[in-house]
């Protein structure tokens, strides 16, 4: 789990990664302060956690994550972070990438 902390002291968010070894695979959580929303900072905390992550778990590693279609902002960021959309189901939206 990374925690962003802006200059300040507050918390910008939370980002989650849950590991599957036998899978290799990790599911990514992100969650970013209320106050902080509009700033451009989630894009900013997925891609510094995915940075430090990589090198522990290497490039064979699958990253994905599950967002609701109506997050527009949160497809963006994980857009932007180089996921690709790889399937959907009812209200949710499925997102994957290479770690």
């Amino acid at each position: 789990m990374y925690i962003g902390i802006a200059d300040d002291g507050r918390k910008i968010g939370i980002c989650r990664f849950d590991y599957l070894p036998a899978e290799t695979t990790a599911e990514v959580f992100l969650t970013l302060n209320p106050e902080m929303r509009g700033m451009g900072l989630s894009s900013e905390l997925l891609r510094m956690s995915i940075d430090t992550l990589s090198e522990p778990l290497g490039p064979d590693t699958r990253l994905w994550a599950k967002i609701r279609k109506q997050n527009v902002p949160s497809v963006r960021c994980f857009l932007a972070a180089g996921f690709q959309q790889c399937s959907h189901k009812e209200d949710w939206v499925f997102f994957t990438r290479s770690l």
